[in-house]
């Protein structure tokens, strides 16, 4: 009987735990987590997650297409899926644009995403990005395939499921992973619990370089190095009453300049990691901010990062959109 431990219960720990047992009901399957599901932490544990296929890459592209399949024709997943399109946009000098067009052709994406001018913004979506500061020559790309998902409902629906069909879930942190002769063959959790199975699966994300650097400090060739680097985000929510949901319900999901920013939106918590002799980024271990939380919690250059991103969206719509909650998302 084929065994599997999977640490880490977020969106892809979760899946491949869900799956595995599915189409493998004989298995063992052991989901690992620090805290009951879902780990209100995670990535995945939020209010809604984009869910789209346009990315550079041809191999993810394609993976996030089936993904995509899943949220709409899956009776288990529909539920949770709302296709609201997704709206790209760049300046002229990017080449992400002519990317996604050429992957989407390569596999025959139907319906194509649809090519805009600045212009259309004006009427565009019941003209609710009319006030949107764009440049005569900004690149806009509205893929109608795309949309947003419940995550935290997602998530949660996920982890039951798989319980039900047999997979055993275990609230333990994991410290450290048990490597001999070349061969990950088990965990050690906080507890001083060992585990063993045939196959351990990380879906550790942003731990991911901290866990292997704790467990095999000597070994340069298993470090995660510039594979794998944890960068953080500010996220808000902002509470709308009736007459902004009726405004903004045909809303696409929208990334603007993606890329571009990256190191004005996004941050690292770089550290030296002493055992390993590396520097590498882990997230905060007070987790208190990695949750949704009041402003008052949040740096202020962070809240007011975020806030230049919502005016660069919705120009001056953005006086009406004041965030209630932020969370640190790594």
């Amino acid at each position: 009987m084929a065994s599997y431990i999977i640490v880490g219960a977020g969106v892809f720990g979760a899946s491949t735990a869900y799956h595995l047992k599915k189409n493998s009901p004989s298995a063992s399957v052991l989901l690992l987590d620090r805290t009951e599901p879902p780990c209100p932490v995670a990535a995945s544990h939020d209010i809604n997650k984009i869910v789209r296929a346009g990315y550079e890459d041809l191999f993810y592209c394609d993976l996030a297409l089936k993904a995509l399949h899943s949220w709409k024709t899956d009776p288990f997943y529909q539920k949770w899926f709302h296709p609201s399109g997704f709206l790209t946009i760049t300046d002229k000098n990017s080449d992400l644009i002519d990317a996604i067009i050429k992957n989407f052709r390569k596999l025959n994406v139907k319906p194509k995403p649809e090519l805009l001018k600045p212009q259309d913004m004006s009427v565009k979506f019941d003209g609710i990005f009319s006030d949107m500061p764009l440049k005569p020559d900004d690149r806009l790309l509205f893929d109608g395939i795309a949309g947003i998902a419940e995550a935290d409902k997602a998530l949660r629906a996920t982890i039951q499921a798989s319980t039900k069909i047999g997979v055993h879930y275990v609230v333990d942190p994991v410290s450290k992973l048990i490597i001999k002769d070349g061969v990950c063959d088990g965990v050690q959790t906080e507890s001083g619990t060992i585990l063993n199975a045939e196959h351990i699966v990380l879906c550790t994300g942003a731990g991911t370089a901290k866990l292997i650097a704790d467990s095999a400090p000597g070994r340069p060739e298993l470090q995660v190095g510039a594979r794998l680097t944890a960068r953080a985000v500010c996220c808000a929510a902002v509470k709308l009453n009736e007459k902004q949901i009726k405004k903004y319900e045909r809303s696409p999901a929208v990334v603007d300049r993606a890329g571009e920013n990256q190191d004005e939106l996004s941050f690292k918590n770089t550290i030296f990691h002493k055992q390993s002799g590396q520097h590498i980024s882990i997230p905060f271990v007070d987790e208190a901010r990695s949750q949704w939380t009041s402003p008052k919690n949040i740096p202020s250059a962070l809240r007011e990062g975020l806030y230049r991103n919502i005016r660069q969206i919705y120009g001056n719509g953005a006086e009406e959109l004041e965030p209630h909650t932020f969370r640190i998302c790594w």
